[in-house]
């Protein structure tokens, strides 16, 4: 939204600072989503890795932290932010849920974001000059349906900062093309701005590759934006960006491996073998998963809808580069959840990036909307504020809310009294006090393992980092059976290591109870620990599980949801020890806390219909679709 603001009167000084405000609360409702538990099942890479350059480790060039494929290929394209991640981590990281300096550098990503997003496209400008009040306040009405679409993506990983380069990527090449042609080329400020973009970017993360496409479609697509100023370029300044930006990707301490390797990755997606986005929960495509993500989704299909009739309505005065990339990011974000975030922002950047300001001069070619006069302007701003401020009002007290995650079906929860992700601890503190040995763990627990002991991992969740005939043998050992006890024997594994929450390796976890081979060592609710082998100590491997699933009934926990939660992985516990009748009791414990809970009504339930008890299993299936349909 460029410089029509002088076309529209001045408005009265409340009404600026309506606007103001209005845009101040979305800012603030940001600020609520950034600060929560530790939800994010990545970040112990991120640590262990920030720990070991931080030592002295080096920039590898292959997989080190892994056992079966140590001579894979492999880069590490995360390294700014990985110090970052090491340099903010707990003091005791095994043994505390503590981790303000975490939170904190999540909270300042967010903010960040939000705040360029919040005064870009001329928005800081109008709000320091007080003119273009009803666009400052649409504005933000746009971002708060941003922050709907991206707050699943809130969690601390480098793709948070992603998200801020790109923002400043697109505002920058728009910028950038729509001028006159510059005197030299290489002495252009606007050109090596946006070479240190992309630089930068570079070095926290390889989503960085996407950044000479973003400006060679800036390029192929500026014919289409009529922009007069925009005239006498000569072509090597027309290319010089591309370039320049492709340079950006080989100065990083990877060189010119850190230019091809992230898109040797996206190769690892697909294959004949096996296909990751039946294997990784955020590679899902995102209308697949419902149960996971309701009201987002909801929102989703919403948003795509009204964005290709902003679109159509504003063709030719809407920056031809932002309407491509929405179009882009939303065939990305069908195909995998993990892009819900990068669609967010690509929404936003749609709606900010059209010339002119509400209500001229786009909208007056459809719908012939006079310049409002300033009392039209007030009421109109007035209006804004107030859907901002219900919006607000409704939304921000339920991220404190157990009850929003769990009819959303959100399975990390966070928020201010809300359950936050399990690590599997005991099954770690167990690992340190043995040799180091072979260990098997799935995806849920893999990470945290890699960054609170030294057990060499069979595969550690880093798609990038194995072949494709090792995702393979992770979904046939996902499948359970004879074929995955034999996959773990071939490749000597002495320690498994299952987070059971998830419901997908529960198969494994009764296959290596009952093959006699395998004995669990710990458990918790975050995981157990199985060993290879006969027990040596008194105590049997059945009392192991009884005594993690008591000793999480026993805990005492003021929030009724963490305390079903917590009963719900002693429920777990009991039946892979082969006790259902301590399975029952332990979920009809938590309904006590939680009566609408829906994974305890629905794990009870099924054991009711196991007992033949299809009266009794009803009323509670019917309950968890009441909460979670």
């Amino acid at each position: 939204m460029a410089d029509a603001d002088r076309t529209n009167p001045a408005p009265a000084p409340i009404v600026q600072w309506v606007s103001g405000a209005t845009l101040l609360v979305v800012l603030g409702m940001a600020a609520v989503l950034a600060w929560h538990s530790l939800t994010d099942l990545d970040i112990w890479f991120h640590l262990r890795a920030g720990q070991d350059l931080l030592a002295g480790g080096g920039f590898a060039q292959i997989n080190t932290y892994s056992f079966a494929d140590p001579t894979h290929p492999w880069l590490n394209h995360e390294w700014l932010f990985q110090i970052l991640t090491a340099w903010t981590a707990p003091p005791s990281p095994l043994s505390s849920d503590a981790a303000t300096g975490w939170n904190t550098m999540r909270f300042l990503m967010v903010l960040i974001l939000t705040g360029l997003l919040a005064l870009g496209d001329g928005n800081g400008r109008r709000l320091r000059s007080g003119t273009g009040s009803l666009t400052v306040s649409i504005s933000a009405v746009v971002i708060l349906l941003g922050l709907f679409l991206m707050w699943p993506r809130f969690n601390l990983r480098p793709e948070l900062l992603s998200y801020a380069f790109f923002v400043l990527l697109v505002r920058g090449a728009d910028s950038h093309f729509s001028r006159p042609a510059p005197l030299n080329t290489w002495r252009d400020p606007s050109l090596w701005r946006l070479f240190g973009v992309i630089f930068v970017w570079a070095q926290c993360h390889g989503f960085a590759a996407i950044g000479p496409v973003v400006l060679l479609l800036a390029v192929v697509l500026r014919p289409l934006d009529r922009n007069p100023s925009s005239t006498g370029w000569r072509p090597v300044a027309i290319w010089a960006p591309v370039l320049l930006g492709l340079a950006a990707l080989v100065l990083t301490p990877n060189l010119w491996r850190g230019l091809v390797f992230p898109f040797r990755a996206l190769g690892q997606l697909t294959s004949e073998t096996t296909d990751l986005r039946q294997t990784v929960s955020e590679l899902v495509p995102l209308l697949s998963t419902p149960n996971s993500l309701n009201l987002t989704l909801l929102l989703f299909k919403v948003s795509l809808i009204w964005g290709v009739v902003f679109a159509v309505l504003g063709w030719g005065r809407i920056s031809v580069l932002r309407v491509v990339l929405f179009a882009l990011a939303a065939f990305a974000a069908f195909n995998s959840q993990r892009n819900i975030g990068l669609y967010g922002v690509a929404f936003v950047l749609l709606h900010m990036g059209q010339s002119g300001s509400w209500p001229s001069p786009w909208c007056q070619r459809w719908l012939k909307i006079p310049n409002l006069s300033s009392r039209s302007t007030a009421i109109a701003v007035v209006s804004m504020a107030a859907l901002v401020g219900a919006a607000v009002a409704l939304w921000a007290p339920s991220v404190a809310n157990n009850d929003f995650y769990l009819r959303e079906g959100v399975g990390r929860r966070f928020g201010g009294g809300s359950t936050p992700a399990t690590y599997p601890r005991e099954a770690a503190n167990t690992l340190n006090q043995l040799p180091p040995g072979r260990t098997f763990a799935n995806l849920d627990a893999a990470a945290f393992l890699l960054g609170t002991t030294k057990a060499p991992l069979f595969i550690d969740g880093r798609t990038e980092a194995y072949p494709k005939a090792r995702w393979a043998e992770y979904a046939q050992l996902r499948s359970s059976g004879p074929a995955a006890l034999n996959s773990l024997m071939r490749n000597e594994v002495s320690a498994v290591v299952l987070a059971l929450s998830s419901g997908a390796f529960g198969n494994l976890a009764s296959n290596l109870m009952a093959s006699g081979q395998w004995y669990p060592a710990a458990a918790d609710a975050g995981g157990v620990l199985f060993l290879a082998g006969v027990p040596q100590a008194a105590q049997s491997p059945l009392d192991i599980l009884s005594s993690g699933a008591e000793t999480l009934l026993a805990r005492s926990i003021t929030d009724p949801t963490r305390r079903a939660d917590d009963c719900l992985a002693a429920a777990d516990l009991f039946e892979l020890a082969g006790n259902p009748a301590a399975a029952r009791r332990a979920l009809a414990t938590g309904l006590e806390s939680r009566p609408d809970h829906p994974n305890l009504n629905h794990n009870l339930g099924n054991l009711m219909l196991a007992e033949g008890n299809f009266d009794g299993a009803l009323p509670h299936f019917q309950q968890a679709l009441a909460v979670n349909g």
